[in-house]
């Protein structure tokens, strides 16, 4: 069942990701761990950035916070990017785009 719900993510993932032209990655929230990020060819500037910021802990930032206001964030990180987060209903996944 866990390998199908990964495969869902990804897919997803990878739909939006070129729908929108933007990173997006997904989150569990219980693991404290980041499952995928699908890039495809969206510039995904925390590779790059200057600031070295704690990726993963904004990341969960923004996943504890789309919990917290039913489900959907918008948040900026350290150096004022944007991120949107968005629970997936029934799970510690939170499926994150952005920056």
């Amino acid at each position: 069942m866990k390998n199908r719900m990964m495969e869902l993510y990804c897919s997803l993932a990878k739909h939006f990701s070129q729908l929108c032209r933007v990173p997006v990655t997904v989150v569990d929230s219980a693991e404290r761990s980041i499952l995928l990020t699908h890039k495809g060819d969206a510039v995904y500037y925390c590779d790059q950035c200057p600031n070295h910021c704690q990726h993963l802990q904004t990341l969960l930032y923004g996943c504890n916070e789309a919990r917290r206001w039913k489900g959907k964030y918008i948040f900026y990180c350290p150096i004022g990017l944007v991120l949107s987060a968005v629970n997936v209903p029934e799970t510690d996944q939170t499926v994150v785009a952005g920056p």
